[in-house]
């Protein structure tokens, strides 16, 4: 057994720079139209390359979400297929070494992708999310839009206050916008396009409205009218993307927005965690396909299609979640739970 740990040495010495080789070719590949576009923002815009530099580096941590569990697969494929071109792996089972032995290696190496996509999702890549969308309102020569909050809903006595869009002021956090508003009242509902909310008077203000009284015909009324409303305006959050996990973990348990922003914010936050876990899943799948199947291009192009399936699944569930066919949880661990199910059972096989 004294073997065994040089063995495990040797492979990670032959998989470590061959997953910096794949890294930067997934990054290159990855970024070629990224690339084009900021190009052609520079000369058509005369974007400052400052600029351009700062949007482009910004927008890598969303990148390398995906690049760092895919180049695993790189390296384990063409390290292995290496060793299989030279008889290594004959030499190894003549020597008495189980097969399984060479997967803890990859294990520990898919482990270390593991701790590093986690760094990136959940402590480099919301403050970079915040940082590319401000250069790129400046890239269009625009300012960013103001925060908002969708379907607002409040019911207070006998009255109950929709607003389709709440849009905060931002020089003054007391103050609002409101868009598509409807006013309900024993007897009475009122509507307006547009309107105000000052909550420091604790007060909705109608711009010009429609008046509907039981059993009677709509009446427009031009003039303002006032509405005493005592609920707290709070400033609309970042989207989920661009928060902490701290700030995200508050706004997932926050029940009392809409329930589509509840949901985005918890599948955010399972998928912080979840996700890092496919480059353990795609280490461990990669090694068991290249040591089961004796022909290369078999194995190639099965972890092709396992890398497909794991992508078209982990796309799939951000729409079933919008909709509410699935729980959040679920849908967040779902392709790295099959993933890592898939190369468990392909590592049973080794033993």
């Amino acid at each position: 057994m004294s073997g065994v740990p040089r063995l495990a040495w040797s492979i990670a010495r032959e998989v470590v720079p061959l997953y910096a080789v794949g890294f930067l070719l997934f990054l290159l590949l990855s970024t070629t139209d990224l690339m084009s576009t900021i190009a052609g923002f520079m000369l058509r815009s005369q974007t400052p390359p400052l600029l351009a530099l700062e949007f482009y580096v910004n927008y890598l941590p969303t990148i390398l979400g995906r690049i760092l569990p895919a180049a695993v697969v790189f390296a384990v494929l063409i390290a292995f297929g290496r060793m299989a071109k030279d008889s290594e792996f004959k030499a190894i089972a003549a020597a008495g070494v189980r097969p399984l032995s060479m997967l803890w290696p990859l294990g520990v190496i898919g482990l270390v992708v593991t701790g590093l996509t986690f760094v990136n999702a959940n402590v480099i890549a919301p403050d970079s999310n915040v940082r590319m969308l401000s250069a790129w309102y400046r890239m269009y020569n625009s300012v960013p839009q103001v925060p908002n909050e969708k379907r607002y809903a409040h019911r207070e006595g006998d009255s109950f206050f929709y607003a389709g869009t709440v849009q905060t002021d931002p020089k003054v956090a007391t103050k609002a916008l409101l868009q598509g508003i409807l006013v309900q009242q024993t007897g009475v509902t009122y509507t307006a396009s547009t309107g105000s909310w000052d909550a420091a008077r604790q007060t909705w203000t109608l711009d010009g409205y429609w008046e509907t009284r039981d059993g009677g015909s709509p009446t427009y009324v031009p003039q303002p009218r006032e509405f005493k409303q005592g609920d707290v305006l709070r400033p609309a959050t970042k989207p989920p993307e661009q928060l902490g996990l701290a700030q995200l973990r508050a706004k997932a348990a926050d029940t009392s927005q809409d329930v589509r922003d509840l949901r985005a914010a918890r599948f955010e936050l399972y998928r912080r965690f979840a996700d890092p876990f496919a480059a353990l899943g795609f280490a461990l799948a990669a090694g068991a396909l290249g040591l089961l199947l004796p022909n290369r291009a078999w194995a190639f192009a099965s972890v092709v299609l396992l890398i497909l399936g794991t992508y078209i699944v982990w796309s799939l569930m951000p729409q079933l979640v919008r909709v509410g066919s699935i729980s959040e949880m679920t849908a967040a661990w779902l392709p790295s739970v099959l993933l890592l199910l898939f190369a468990l059972g392909m590592s049973w096989r080794l033993r």
